[in-house]
């Protein structure tokens, strides 16, 4: 299915990333569709850019919702090494909590993450309601893997699945590769 759609794109989608997609479809009036796109809440709230973005779930292509989508982001940690350890905590629970997430966190063009920033109703309408609009998918995602080797394992799929939508190399050649590379991304 991604070698048909690949065919029907401008070359362009095949070297950019997300944000690149984003800022396109909004300072230009020149594309208006870009399925399974990471969501950004910011490029959905007034006057951040030329065009509003509308984020709604994507498409049941299984039967089972808008799933098969997969979580990540970014997030927050102590080190165990730090010497204001308790603090660090203490403000990394803070910084997560709904209160900051619904205020200070959004309001300073943070996304957040806390369920309940998600349901906020002033948070929904300011962002022509991107949150409530994904939460499906959110919450039928998978969640990225977190073992050392697999950010080295997604960036360099990436590069596989680009180089088979753009040549004739079989699609058994190409799922042979990603397996191989993502067993040996354990082992790093």
């Amino acid at each position: 299915m991604m070698k048909a759609v690949s065919k029907e794109i401008i070359n362009d989608c095949l070297s950019m990333d997300p944000i690149q997609t984003a800022e396109l479809m909004t300072e230009t009036n020149d594309f208006y569709y870009c399925p399974y796109i990471y969501g950004f809440s910011n490029y959905s709230r007034n006057n951040y850019r030329k065009n509003i973005l509308k984020y709604i779930d994507v498409l049941d292509l299984s039967g089972k919702g808008p799933s098969g989508t997969h979580l990540g982001g970014t997030g927050i940690a102590v080190s165990n090494v730090s010497k204001n350890k308790d603090l660090a905590i203490e403000y990394a629970f803070w910084i997560a909590g709904a209160e900051c997430q619904k205020s200070l966190f959004y309001q300073s063009g943070g996304q957040p993450g806390n369920s309940e920033a998600w349901e906020d109703e002033k948070i929904n309408l300011e962002t022509n309601n991107f949150f409530k609009a994904t939460r499906k998918t959110l919450d039928l995602a998978w969640v990225r893997p977190r073992h050392n080797g697999y950010m080295e394992f997604q960036d360099k799929s990436g590069d596989l699945i680009n180089e088979y939508l753009q040549t004739e190399i079989s699609a058994e050649s190409i799922c042979e590769k990603l397996s191989d590379m993502y067993n040996k991304s354990f082992k790093e």
